[in-house]
């Protein structure tokens, strides 16, 4: 059984694997994670798996776990595909530049349970979760957001009757989630079973095809998306601007056909796919305690007494909330291990590869959330060693502390002012994949995080909660999420 029953019995699987790392003092490690399957190698060292996503293109292609954990739930979406595979290339073209995204904000919605709870500590994971429902149901089919689950939550919110000290958490009445977007939940945490089997492919077969709210699931799934196909290709025939993902994926299928010589087809299984899983792969859940300092950059809005538009937040230069932000992407781990595999026999760090190995990067492990493992400079390309000198390692003193500072560097302007810049690729960062095979979703979830982060802090002051609120505790399925996420709320005129 190899290293399975160690790992299984870890109370974090996903820290086990960055810990062996620690263990041997090396920055490549193999497990043996598969019965009578060759070993999984991790590799423990940034600088290293940047080489390797960026420059090392032809000697690594997409992991077939990943096919295996997708491909049931999205058979012809390009996260599935090789690199060499020819369809991967029209399918990057169908999706490009999509993220783009209008924000439904949940502070209305924050500011009543604030107010029904009398100032009590109070569980928002739901509100959370229904706000990147809806977030991404606008952004994959143009759903207007009065049609989501927070104006439903408006509408239908009831607190609960239960006593309590002002610590204690409040409750509010559970607000039934709509059936057809229910249908995108149920199929996203379907996710889960794959990432968790043995034999993922044909334990997601069997879920998906005998487990019933599975087929509910994927029957209301496939009459939404019948119903917003044929409502965007009605826009297209009428003229109406794009306003979505799927109006965008059928204008290129569009030209993509007639370069080619052949009908649009859009309902194709490659268009389906591709959607879906532009849901699927921007349906996450982030929380973070502790405000930004710097709220600096919406003067104009201040002086008017109003909120700042989602137009002004995203072009506003206000590195500390980009700091923040990107501290608070590292600490989450939402996405602790990726996988690629290799296509020849080559070799990392002085060490042999075999072709077919897979191998996998810690964005939880060494350098990123741990102490860095020393490595022999020898053993490194020179371009491993030319991208080192540009890039800070994490002090291993702090690494473990949320320290935003560390993404700020002073350059001098023109006129020769020093001035405080954000600057992304000063520390190592994992949190969306590396090179042309990372998370294609990166530029919706900043635009996401952004939005909300300046929203919510400009609205309100997050009070402490007990610490039993507060428990660093989480859940493992398609991403990390936290197990608890309460919040204690403070309207910030009421702090002024």
């Amino acid at each position: 059984m190899g290293d399975v029953p160690e790992f299984r019995a870890a109370p974090n699987r996903r820290e086990w694997w960055a810990r062996q790392a620690i263990v041997h003092q090396s920055p490549l490690v193999q497990v043996f994670m598969r019965p009578f399957a060759r070993p999984w190698v991790f590799v423990a060292d940034y600088f290293e798996a940047a080489d390797i996503c960026m420059r090392r293109l032809k000697e690594f292609d997409r992991s077939d776990i990943t096919r295996e954990q997708f491909g049931g739930l999205t058979p012809g979406h390009h996260i599935t595909l090789k690199s060499s595979d020819p369809q991967f290339k029209k399918n990057k073209e169908l999706i490009r530049d999509l993220m783009s995204v209008s924000f439904l904000q949940p502070v209305k919605l924050w500011d009543r349970k604030r107010r029904l709870s009398g100032g009590r500590p109070f569980d928002v994971a739901h509100d959370i979760h229904n706000a990147a429902l809806d977030i991404i149901m606008g952004a994959s089919f143009g759903i207007e957001s009065g049609q989501g689950q927070l104006g439903r939550q408006l509408d239908q919110l009831k607190s609960k009757p239960v006593p309590g000290r002002e610590e204690n958490a409040f409750e509010f009445e559970p607000v039934p989630i709509d059936d057809e977007l229910g249908c995108f939940t149920i199929l996203a945490d379907s996710a889960s079973v794959a990432i968790r089997s043995p034999v993922p492919v044909i334990h997601h077969f069997l879920y998906r095809t005998l487990v019933p709210k599975m087929r509910r699931a994927r029957a209301g799934r496939d009459r939404l998306r019948d119903r917003e196909v044929a409502r965007s290709i009605e826009r297209r025939r009428t003229g109406q601007p794009q306003r979505c993902a799927l109006d965008s994926m059928l204008a290129r299928e569009d030209a993509i056909a007639e370069k080619e010589g052949h009908k649009p087809d859009y309902r194709s299984q490659t268009i389906m796919s591709e959607v879906s899983c532009h849901f699927v792969r921007n349906f996450s859940k982030l929380t973070y305690t502790s405000p930004p300092s710097s709220l600096k950059a919406h003067q104009e809005a201040k002086e008017q007494h109003r909120m700042p538009t989602v137009e002004e937040i995203l072009k506003a230069n206000n590195p500390y909330v980009d700091a923040v932000i990107e501290e608070m992407l590292g600490h989450s781990c939402v996405a602790p291990v990726t996988f690629i595999r290799a296509v020849i026999d080559t070799e990392i760090l002085g060490q042999h590869i075999p072709k077919g190995t897979t191998i996998g990067f810690l964005g939880n492990g060494p350098g990123v959330m741990m102490p860095s493992i020393p490595v022999d400079s020898a053993k490194r390309s020179e371009a491993v060693r030319a991208h080192m000198h540009k890039t800070d390692l994490f002090d291993n003193a702090d690494i473990s502390e949320f320290v935003p500072e560390r993404w700020l560097t002073t350059k001098t302007t023109e006129r020769r002012d020093d001035e405080t810049v954000f600057d992304p690729s000063k520390c190592p960062s994992q949190a969306f994949g590396l090179g042309p095979r990372g998370c294609f979703g990166k530029k919706l979830a900043y635009m996401e995080i952004r939005t909300f982060l300046t929203l919510v802090f400009w609205d309100f002051k997050l009070e402490p909660v007990k610490p039993v609120l507060a428990a660093d505790d989480e859940m493992i399925s398609l991403t990390r999420t936290p197990k608890n996420v309460y919040i204690k709320l403070t309207k910030m005129q009421e702090c002024e």
